[in-house]
């Protein structure tokens, strides 16, 4: 505590596999600020050729090993969706948008992520309940859950015009969709109802089952 310290540069052709399990981060050019208090990397670069622009922060200090963030902008698009393993019915996600994402990271246990966005150039589909959203209309979006091998939703919320809903997503593993379950779905004026969705392999719509209302 006798020492303080400021440190700044340049990280030149960065990669890790090491932050987040299973996900390649990469960057051409990232900056690096390190003190008494943390180690703060951050810019634009890709996990799994998705693009993001974030920063990744280390607390330092005691009581605060094993324990770091990574805070920042996402793309949002099918791609996104395929790269993390979020498995919704085929062609659910069209176009290309941007989301806020916070990532938290803790030794030894799953990555855990909240995402948020407004939807603006993406364009979404529910097929089974007949609704869509063109990609220049804005909405509102937010995920919750985990981030391992099999990518946990413990929470999604989706509020756009003609669409109310929310609920969660169950994952397969290995991939592909097991159960969407909306705790509430309202479409437009004539549902108004707990509904899952029910994946049933790829390329093949899932079940609908409304459970009442």
């Amino acid at each position: 505590e006798e020492v303080r310290y400021h440190v700044a540069g340049s990280l030149i052709d960065v990669s890790s596999d090491q932050l987040i399990p299973n996900r390649k981060l990469a960057a051409p050019r990232l900056s690096l600020v390190a003190s008494n208090d943390a180690v703060r990397i951050g810019g634009p670069g890709r996990i799994d050729g998705v693009n993001f622009d974030a920063e990744w922060t280390q607390p330092i200090g005691k009581g605060r090993a094993g324990q770091s963030s990574l805070l920042g902008t996402l793309e949002l698009s099918e791609r996104t969706l395929d790269t993390f393993n979020i498995a919704l019915p085929p062609g659910s996600v069209r176009g290309r948008g941007q989301a806020s994402i916070e990532i938290d990271l803790k030794k030894g246990q799953a990555p855990r992520f909240a995402l948020q966005s407004n939807l603006r150039g993406v364009r979404i589909n529910v097929d089974p309940v007949g609704w869509s959203k063109p990609a220049e209309v804005a909405g509102s979006l937010s995920l919750a859950g985990a981030l391992g091998a099999v990518p946990q939703v413990d929470s999604l919320k989706l509020d756009a015009p003609g669409l109310n809903a929310e609920g969660s997503i169950r994952l397969q593993q290995g991939g592909g969709l097991e159960r969407v379950r909306f705790n509430r779905l309202s479409v437009g004026g004539w549902l108004d109802a707990p509904v899952d969705l029910v994946g049933r392999g790829a390329g093949v719509p899932p079940r609908v089952v409304v459970r009442e209302g």
